[in-house]
């Protein structure tokens, strides 16, 4: 981990995420059931589409900590939201950092930009150079590369009081990111799991608990990045 960056760690939210692959319900079918819970479950937030880039370093040391469980880990990802292809409007740069199954996020905001088959890692490190990123942080991305396209459409839910949220994603698609730009294609796609994530505060474990216990899912340790180049590589190692 950085040793710089835990200043600015140590004043951010961190929150419990425990998620469970899902392959006997739907999507739609397993938000019915949460909605059944009686625990005030309600549209936190539209549904809508979520895209990604993945970096990582050139032995892909992000995605090797999560295989291997190191407790301290890192993924950094630029996200939007709707249209894969296309203008890009309002993405964000995020180092989502975990602890065991704590976790919690830095979010920077990229230049705007055009998805399409003329991105390249070039282009990206000029995005990243031009946007109100912190200058260590950036030093930093100047090692990393993409390594990943990953994009789901993602439902909200969330308790009255917003202690206890849950995410309910589908259409799961991978693909490798073209470093020269030309292709980016989509050759894995994963239409028969569903992905639910149960997102909670530390002061909100017993009501989360008891939550857990009524979902009619089991949960493991899981990481769309890991599942996706495992997917697309066709390797779980390098």
């Amino acid at each position: 981990m950085i040793d710089w960056a835990w200043a600015e760690l140590r004043r951010m939210e961190w929150r419990h995420e425990r998620k469970a692959p899902v392959t006997h319900y739907t999507a739609d079918a397993l938000t019915r059931r949460i909605y059944l819970l009686h625990e005030n479950f309600g549209v936190a937030y539209p549904p809508r589409t979520v895209n990604n880039i993945y970096l990582d370093s050139p032995l892909h040391d992000h995605f090797l900590d999560n295989v291997d469980g190191v407790g301290t880990r890192m993924k950094i990802r630029l996200r939007w939201y709707g249209t894969f292809f296309g203008e890009v409007r309002q993405p964000r740069l995020e180092f989502k950092i975990k602890k065991g199954s704590l976790g919690t996020k830095l979010i920077y905001p990229v230049t705007e930009f055009k998805m399409d088959e003329t991105l390249d890692a070039r282009r990206l490190r000029a995005m990243f150079l031009d946007s109100p990123i912190p200058p260590a942080w950036k030093g930093f991305l100047g090692g990393l590369a993409p390594t990943l396209l990953n994009s789901y459409d993602r439902q909200y839910l969330a308790t009255d009081s917003s202690s206890c949220r849950i995410t309910v994603d589908e259409n799961l698609r991978y693909g490798r990111f073209s470093l020269l730009g030309g292709s980016h294609l989509w050759p894995v796609r994963d239409s028969a799991q569903v992905i639910l994530e149960l997102k909670y505060g530390q002061s909100d474990r017993l009501i989360a608990a008891r939550i857990a216990r009524r979902l009619p899912v089991s949960f493991f340790r899981n990481s769309k990045y890991v599942e996706g180049i495992a997917s697309v590589y066709n390797s779980r190692s390098f």
